[in-house]
């Protein structure tokens, strides 16, 4: 009988901590990339080219732009 009991608290606990995670990392329903052609001038004379990809992820209530290089991996 406690093995049941304890089996049911864990089940409640990790369904829990399983919801909280899925508000703070939503699901994407829309993901759009393009590359940004971006020139830059160095030092007054020379000029610099580069592609920038960025990413656009949306669902319903939350929408995330930004460039994928610059994210952090925890």
């Amino acid at each position: 009988m406690h093995r049941l009991t304890i089996l049911l608290m864990l089940l409640c606990t990790a369904l829990g901590a399983h919801a909280q995670w899925k508000e703070k990392h939503p699901a994407a329903d829309i993901k759009v990339s393009y590359n940004y052609h971006q020139i830059f001038l160095r030092g007054g004379k020379e000029l610099t080219e580069r592609d920038l990809p960025m990413l656009l992820l949306a669902n319903t209530s939350v929408s995330k732009f930004y460039a994928p290089h610059t994210e952090a991996v925890p």
